[in-house]
């Protein structure tokens, strides 16, 4: 489909994101933590970058804290440039994310050493939706798909209810979810089955 296509799309779905009550919110949140830091996947990682939250994405705040206080070496994306690049950069903890990105979303400061995309483990990604065979539709500046070209780090989409859905508009260069979390459990992307 063509980019107007997925405009239309993406700004359907997040109106749906946005109109999903607080309760649903909080009880999925806990959900999705839950079956992810009980997976093998969280278990066998070592260096994890994962998504600082904002408005109404599925919750990392606590997440990240947990992780670094399980001594996970934790990055977490920083903008680089306004033409679609970023880098990951690595956080000890929480109090280094005093910076605000241009997007408005929490950051480590210039300083912050950056990991490289080849000794990340494991990647958690934020969407505006996803399908359960690991279609991502983004926010549409092609952050992740450029930095996820560039890793073989296993893809983990964090996903509400209303954010799953049947098929998304997509390019050849949007890139797959290996794995989706959501309230149900963890679903391997590439066989659609979900694991409690």
């Amino acid at each position: 489909m063509i980019d107007t296509d997925k405009d239309f799309v993406r700004r359907q779905y997040a109106a749906e994101r946005k109109a999903y009550t607080e309760l649903c919110r909080t009880e999925e949140n806990e959900a999705i933590t839950a079956h992810f830091l009980q997976s093998a996947l969280y278990y066998n990682a070592r260096t994890v970058m994962c998504y600082v939250s904002m408005r109404r994405e599925v919750d990392t705040h606590s997440l990240i804290k947990t992780m670094i206080r399980d001594g996970k070496t934790v990055c977490v994306p920083k903008i680089t440039d306004r033409n679609g690049q970023m880098c990951a950069a690595l956080i000890r903890s929480w109090d280094d994310l005093a910076c605000v990105g241009p997007f408005g979303i929490l950051e480590p400061s210039e300083k912050a050493e950056v990991i490289e995309p080849n000794e990340i483990d494991l990647i958690v990604v934020p969407a505006i939706a996803f399908t359960q065979t690991g279609h991502r539709l983004g926010m549409g500046g092609g952050y992740y798909d450029r930095f996820l070209a560039n890793t073989q780090a296993v893809r983990i989409g964090f996903a509400f209810s209303c954010q799953i859905k049947q098929s998304l508009p997509t390019d050849g260069w949007d890139a797959k979810m290996d794995h989706l979390v959501s309230r149900e459990g963890i679903t391997d992307c590439r066989t659609s089955k979900v694991q409690g």
